[in-house]
């Protein structure tokens, strides 16, 4: 085998084991934020919101190191992200969520109708405690 094979090899070897690492860092923060979006849900029904919030966010943020911000994969934890700040008073943080997770709904092939008025509804509710 000449050099230019064994060097072409050895190109190949290392950014094989490149493309593999970078495939299972996704894998792992998905599973992470995965984690964290079902420990933020167990919070928030425990009643533990500022708790739920900090799992929610940090869900978020993992998810959008692999995912752009209105990207399906985070529509639940803008609906988590929204309703707990909602409940804390932080009303223009939860409309910023909330707006989100629409504009991700609104973007995907498959509408999904009674998803988008959840929101619909969410929304309403900021705007009614907001206001009143």
């Amino acid at each position: 085998m000449d050099a230019f094979n064994k060097i072409l090899i050895l190109i190949i070897c290392i950014s094989s084991t490149e493309i593999s690492a970078s495939v299972n860092n996704h894998y792992e923060d998905s599973l992470l934020m995965q984690h964290y979006y079902e420990a933020g849900l167990g919070l928030y029904s425990e009643g533990l919101y500022s708790q739920a919030l900090d799992s929610f966010k940090y869900a978020f943020e993992t998810g959008k190191k692999i995912y752009s911000e209105n990207h399906f994969n985070l529509r639940n934890i803008n609906n988590g992200l929204g309703i707990t700040y909602r409940n804390i008073g932080q009303y223009d943080k939860a409309l910023e969520h909330f707006l989100l997770a629409e504009q991700s709904y609104r973007s995907d092939s498959v509408k999904n109708e009674l998803a988008i008025a959840r929101v619909y509804n969410n929304i309403g509710n900021v705007y009614y405690n907001k206001f009143n």
